[in-house]
């Protein structure tokens, strides 16, 4: 039997009965899960008539649907005062689309750590060892230094502890040498050696000899120490306010670009009675280390033109390169000392059929001896072919740095700079005092003579060899 309260009777009633009424067998006291759209039924409340079919109210837990109508009829047992029609049946939904189970968020597999691979321990480069045979064969006044298989050598040595001397060694094939000669017996000559090997080069230890004295002695040094081939650092490159860059050369190659330059070889004097002859040979012009490298040495030298004390370099663009105004520009590193007349300048293009100094010069970088400073000048000729100059130096500059001079060219004037200071000005508008030679084409040059009218000659005091270094050259235009 099961019991069941009614408005506060308590009413039995067999299960048979509950069938025949349309009833089940859920007990008063029985808790089910509600199904899905539970909470769109009413809760059941007695005196109520339900009389509505399809009426849904919930009562003890399950849902129960009024088939017709009925008065407070009690939807669990289906007892108590009713009305006609049709009593409850129980498990209705309400018709809503049932809630989906979510699927579950799969646990990501975690991501293995990888093992880290470990860096190698690298293996140390061997100290390189010169390839063939170096030295000095030492004589009663002079000492004569070799270096063989070799592309090129250069040779630092020092007398009896005064200045290092550093020069590039005359080659021949594979076999470099260099004699020191004036010296007496007795002078004590340290040296060592900077030899190509591959794409750089490596330096020897340091020897020492004795002059009148036989062999030379080396000095015990361990293994030479390599030295790397230095990475030229890469100069800035601002292109000047209002100017656009037209050509240049900015020297980080190993030779010399004929296809913008020309060597002048000769030993004439240049017309300023200097004492050196201009030469093609590395030891005088090279390109190394990202720089143009312009060498005056003191070695007696033979050539078409006669037997000069000095040699150095002299490169020009004519025929190659010119131009009608711009800025012409360069990064220079200039030496010092007596005698030393280093300059980068311009000539005019038709020098060959008006001559100096009708076809006009415009010097640019112009420096003698231990000057401080730097002149900026042109020359040209007058009305009666007499040569004229204008220029005017600029303040003191550091010779041990590297500086940028410029020129900047117009049919108004020409104006000079030393690192973006300007210094001087001259007025070629409308041909004023002849100087319609500034309306033409010009070429460069570069060169660095020894002794002459300007500077005056070599003395004691003069240390050799001296290079002119250029970082490069830049030519613009508007």
């Amino acid at each position: 039997m099961k019991k069941t309260i009614i408005n506060g009777l308590i009413i039995a009633l067999s299960t048979g009965m509950l069938a025949a009424c349309g009833g089940n067998t859920v007990a008063d006291n029985q808790t089910s899960v509600l199904a899905d759209g539970e909470a769109c039924a009413a809760a059941w409340v007695s005196t109520t008539a339900y009389a509505t079919a399809g009426t849904k109210v919930s009562r003890s837990g399950r849902n129960y649907t009024n088939a017709f109508w009925t008065q407070n009829q009690d939807p669990l047992t289906n007892s108590g005062p009713a009305g006609s029609g049709q009593p409850w049946v129980p498990g209705f939904t309400c018709g809503t689309t049932p809630t989906p189970t979510p699927t579950p968020t799969p646990t990501p597999t975690p991501t293995p750590t990888p093992t880290p691979t470990p860096t190698p321990t690298p293996i140390p480069t061997p100290t390189p060892t010169p390839t063939g045979t170096y030295g000095a064969t030492v004589g009663t006044t002079s000492v004569q230094f070799f270096v063989n298989n070799a592309a090129w050598a250069d040779v630092h040595y020092t007398v009896n502890g005064g200045t290092q001397i550093n020069l590039r060694m005359t080659v021949s094939g594979t076999n470099n040498t260099y004699t020191a000669s004036g010296l007496k017996s007795g002078d004590v000559v340290r040296y060592f050696f900077t030899i190509a090997q591959g794409t750089g080069a490596i330096d020897t230890a340091w020897a020492q000899a004795t002059v009148g004295g036989g062999t030379p002695t080396p000095t015990p040094t361990p293994t030479p120490t390599p030295t790397p081939t230095p990475t030229p650092t890469p100069t800035p490159t601002p292109t000047p306010a209002g100017w656009i860059l037209g050509w240049s050369d900015e020297f980080n190659g190993t030779t010399l670009d004929t296809s913008k330059w020309t060597y002048e070889v000769n030993g004439t004097g240049g017309g300023n009675n200097e004492l050196q002859y201009y030469t093609s040979r590395p030891e005088n012009v090279s390109v190394t280390g990202g720089n143009l490298v312009i060498t005056a040495r003191k070695e007696t030298y033979t050539g078409p033109d006669g037997t000069r004390g000095y040699t150095s370099g002299r490169i020009n663009t004519k025929g190659k390169a010119s131009w009608t105004y711009g800025r012409m520009e360069s990064r220079i590193k200039v030496p010092l000392g007596q005698g030393i007349w280093p300059a980068f300048w311009m000539l005019g293009n038709n020098i060959d059929s008006v001559s100096w100094p009708k076809c006009g010069e415009i010097d640019n970088m112009e420096h003698i001896n231990n000057a401080l400073v730097n002149v900026g000048t042109i020359h040209w000729a007058d009305a009666a072919g007499n040569h004229v100059q204008y220029g005017n130096p600029s303040g003191n500059i550091d010779y041990s740095q590297f500086h940028i001079y410029a020129v900047e060219w117009d049919s108004s004037a020409i104006r000079w700079y030393v690192d973006g200071v300007k210094y001087n000005e001259a007025n070629i508008l409308n041909n004023i005092n002849n100087t319609g030679a500034f309306q033409n084409p010009f070429f460069l040059i570069y060169n660095m003579a020894v002794g002459g009218a300007y500077p005056g000659n070599p003395d004691a005091s003069t240390v050799f060899p001296q290079q002119l270094l250029v970082d490069y050259v830049r030519v613009y235009h508007k």
